[in-house]
């Protein structure tokens, strides 16, 4: 791809534009952020990470070939090589990447999910809906990322947004239609998921005791879930947890020109439940809709696996799949493996 596609990331302005006028054509092989990976005529965006700072290694990709850097300071470098200091690498790598694999998400159908508990199992559920309804569909979360018949182990809940685009790409290019993902809180505040075009956001529930290592207070983890539903684009749809005691805060943090839909069992939920059996091997409920009910006999057990069914069928009925197809996908007897396996 020829510079000149990245340029009004790199360019803060038209005068810095017309600087680099002379090398609109200068060919970009590869973006990178580990120079480990970089190779001749690759971009290189140097990170300042939790324990390392990548600004350390741009020699390191110089000499690998790398005839563009970007970097949130100045480094010396020798001639030939291409030098664009930007503020907030992080986000705006994250748009390169975008650019780079052609904004995949642009075309795909896309549910992200976040939130302390149920991602994963919420994650699949959504899938077999998908796929009952005839959509291809892929997935990136905790334990895997799948791609059609491809299963990729999963280095991170979310993907570094490098890959994450790449990912997507690759799912545009096997004629996945519809993408489901993980979204994890460090995703959000490291960036991960910026320039992903979300048509749906599921808030699933959050607990005031995970990863305080990194955000530091309760009120940084929970606002970094929230930044999903802010990010949500026009006409997007926001489906949050009634029973949850944050529900509120993260529905105003919904995006405007975004619908918002509830699930849960509280009587206000547009997506609800009643339990009419359970035991070791199943559970049985009514599931209530906006496009009306039906009777769900289904292989999970608990009643918080209820709730990650109303997740994903309120996530599903905002992507317009009908009830029918809800049912047949809930009632499908895939596990999550790691997740209540009967042994």
């Amino acid at each position: 791809m020829k510079l000149r596609e990245f340029l009004p990331v790199l360019c803060s302005t038209a005068g810095d534009r017309l600087k680099c006028a002379t090398f609109e054509d200068l060919e970009i092989s590869a973006i990178v952020n580990d120079s480990r990976r970089a190779k001749p005529g690759c971009m290189f965006v140097a990170l300042r990470g939790l324990q390392t700072d990548g600004h350390n290694f741009i020699p390191n990709a110089v000499r690998a070939g790398a005839s563009v850097v970007v970097s949130e300071r100045q480094v010396p470098l020798g001639d030939g090589v291409l030098h664009f200091v930007l503020d907030d690498a992080r986000s705006k790598l994250a748009a390169l990447a975008a650019i780079f694999h052609g904004n995949p998400t642009a075309v795909l159908h896309v549910t992200g999910i976040t939130g302390t508990n149920g991602k994963t199992t919420t994650s699949f559920r959504m899938k077999a809906i998908l796929e009952a309804a005839g959509h291809p569909t892929g997935l990136l979360g905790t334990i895997a990322y799948r791609i059609r018949s491809r299963n990729i182990p999963a280095k991170n809940t979310t993907p570094d947004s490098l890959d994450i685009q790449d990912l997507f790409a690759q799912m545009v290019e096997t004629g996945t239609t519809h993408a489901v993902v993980e979204v994890s809180s460090h995703a959000l505040a490291l960036h991960r998921v910026c320039n992903v075009d979300f048509n749906v956001g599921v808030f699933t529930c959050l607990s005031d005791h995970e990863h305080l290592d990194f955000h530091l207070t309760f009120e940084n983890y929970r606002d970094a879930k929230g930044r999903m539903l802010e990010m949500l684009p026009r006409g997007a749809a926001a489906v949050i947890n009634a029973d949850d005691e944050h529900g509120a805060y993260m529905a105003e943090r919904v995006a405007d020109g975004c619908e918002t839909l509830w699930f849960g069992m509280a009587p206000k939920a547009d997506v609800t439940a009643e339990v009419l059996a359970m035991d070791m091997t199943h559970t049985d409920y009514r599931l209530d809709t906006p496009a009306g009910s039906a009777e769900v006999h289904s292989s999970f057990v608990g009643r918080f696996n209820v709730m990650n069914d109303l997740a994903a069928a309120a996530a599903a009925h905002t992507a317009g799949v009908g009830l029918d197809h809800i049912v047949a996908g809930l009632e499908r007897r895939e596990c999550v493996p790691g997740r209540l396996e009967r042994i």
